[in-house]
This record gives C-alpha cells, structure tokens and sequence, in this order.
C-alpha cells in the first residue's frame, strides 16, 4: 500500500506568503514612511532634547568589498562609524573602511532592537537586499 506524501512544503510556503504579504502591506509602508520623514524633518528644525532621543538600527556596506553589510544598533551615529572605522569593532575590522547604506530612527529603544533582529534573520536579510 502506498503512502500518501503530506505537502508540508506547500503548507509552508503559503504561510510564508501570508507573513510576507502582511509585513510588506501598504499601510506599514506609509507608516515606516511617515515616520521616517518626520524623523528628518525633526532633525532638520534641530531638536535635540532629551524627549526627543533616537535610536538608529543601521546598516553598512563595506567599501572596499560593496557585497559585505552590516547590521547594528546606536544612539550615536557618527561615532559608530568612527569605531567600525577604526578598527574597534572585531566585526567590521577585516573590511573597513565601511559607510552607512541606510539608518532608520526609533523613539523606542524595545523596537530599535527588535527591527535590529530581525534585519539579522534570514528572512531580514531579504527584506533588506530588496529594500534598501
């Protein structure tokens, strides 16, 4: 008697999809958007008080080989380059010297890091190729 083959794999790749569709929807890309247009026209009035600190997931490519990225976490952005740049960071050290490829504020430091492990997932790394 032969076995019937459950399609696990399909199982899986229509949750998938589900998930895909539901991250990359419309609404949390206007959201994404609006909140980093606001982030940037905040910082171009100026302000600076303590209310109003971000945190900055960022992300890297390295200068001399465009292929090597690198994902992390600040309060401070030029400083953190100025350390991936010099050599600080065990990281980074090997292919430096590096630049940022993109930065996205966050009043919340809890989601700065969530969207930080998630950039470092396998699907993060994808939404990240594709989108920045």
């Amino acid at each position: 008697m032969a076995r019937r083959r459950t399609h696990r794999r399909c199982e899986t790749t229509a949750w998938q999809a589900s998930l895909q569709n539901h991250i990359f929807s419309t609404a949390w890309q206007a959201s994404l958007q609006n909140h980093i247009s606001s982030t940037a026209w905040q910082a171009s009035r100026g302000k600076t008080s303590s209310d109003s600190v971000f945190h900055y997931v960022y992300i890297l490519v390295s200068e001399s080989d465009s292929d090597r990225h690198y994902v992390g976490l600040t309060d401070d952005l030029e400083n953190r380059l100025a350390s991936h740049n010099s050599g600080k960071v065990a990281h980074t050290s090997k292919h430096k010297p590096w630049r940022f490829e993109t930065t996205i504020a966050f009043r919340d430091r809890s989601k700065a890091a969530a969207f930080e492990r998630y950039l470092k997932s396998g699907s993060g790394r994808e939404f990240a190729r594709r989108h920045f």
